[in-house]
């Protein structure tokens, strides 16, 4: 049987990018990743045949609430993405976290009508207390690991732009970087990790293919085909963003300065390839029940 192939789009505003920048940004006016991206993930996704799961910030579910019917509808899921992106987000006392995690689900279920199985926290920032937060809440899995050396050079660099906020548990950092790879059990919730290779542990999510350029990225991608290794491709609402359409603090996020129209068709691209060599896969319907 072919590997499996699951896709997710964390759909963060432009004002949440900027924060992980460390630029004081509130939320303000149309939604360019609601009104421009959202719908054109959902162009290419129909394009491919693929169903995607949309990680979403609750603080959008009530004036998205049409937006995330109509994405059910197409037979995509919808999971929380927490309820206001808060960063850095392992460092949340108890009180705040279970706000973030129980409240975000409970309000995306009130404008979805429907469960919401599966949680992912903002900048993959993830704890043992966040974990345990995400199955007392009652989520079925949880895609918040980011199991590569990278990840703790993320925190560093994360610290350095919030002002030093960041209290980084080198141990804890430690063992989520080297942790396993691939779909796993963790207590009463499955794990979707973040997609790394088989050695160096190089994450594959989009936002890396513009950092690393389409020749050494689609080796990557060819190598999860060649061993038969299941992949969870990450994206993000501002990955289907024109330049024109991002605030201009935010250009020094990967890819920002390309056109909507040349990163759709690399996106479509990578996801083609893979899917000539892994069959799709929807995070809930495979991993929701809590048993797969």
């Amino acid at each position: 049987m072919a590997p499996e192939l699951s896709v997710s789009v964390d759909v963060d505003g432009i004002h949440h990018h900027l924060r992980g920048y460390g630029v004081a940004a509130e939320r303000g006016g149309p939604s360019p990743i609601w009104e421009r991206a959202v719908p054109r993930f959902v162009e290419l996704f129909g394009r491919l045949g693929l169903r995607a799961t949309f990680f979403v910030i609750a603080e959008d579910a009530r004036d998205q609430a049409a937006a995330l019917r109509a994405l059910a509808r197409d037979g995509h899921e919808i999971g929380s993405h927490s309820h206001t992106h808060a960063l850095p987000f392992a460092t949340l006392g108890a009180a705040a976290l279970e706000r973030e995690v129980r409240g975000s689900r409970e309000a995306l279920e009130a404008a979805l009508g429907a469960p919401v199985r599966g949680f992912r926290a903002p900048g993959w920032s993830v704890s043992r207390e966040v974990l345990a937060a995400v199955e007392k809440a009652g989520y079925a899995y949880d895609s918040s690991i980011f199991p590569s050396p990278a990840y703790v050079a993320a925190l560093l660099s994360m610290r350095r732009r919030l002002g030093g906020a960041v209290k980084l548990d080198l141990a804890d950092s430690l063992r989520f970087a080297f942790s396993r790879r691939g779909p796993y059990r963790l207590g009463g919730l499955w794990e979707i990790p973040v997609t790394v290779t088989r050695w160096l542990r190089i994450p594959y999510y989009n936002t890396l293919d513009a950092v690393l350029g389409p020749r050494v990225f689609d080796r990557l991608g060819a190598s999860f085909a060649r061993r038969g290794e299941p992949v969870h491709f990450a994206l993000h609402g501002v990955d289907l963003l024109d330049a024109a359409e991002i605030d201009p603090r935010l250009r020094e996020h990967p890819g920002a300065a390309r056109d909507a129209a040349s990163k759709a068709a690399r996106v479509e691209q990578t996801l083609g390839r893979l899917l000539r060599s892994h069959r799709p896969v929807v995070l809930g319907e495979r991993y929701g029940a809590g048993t797969a």
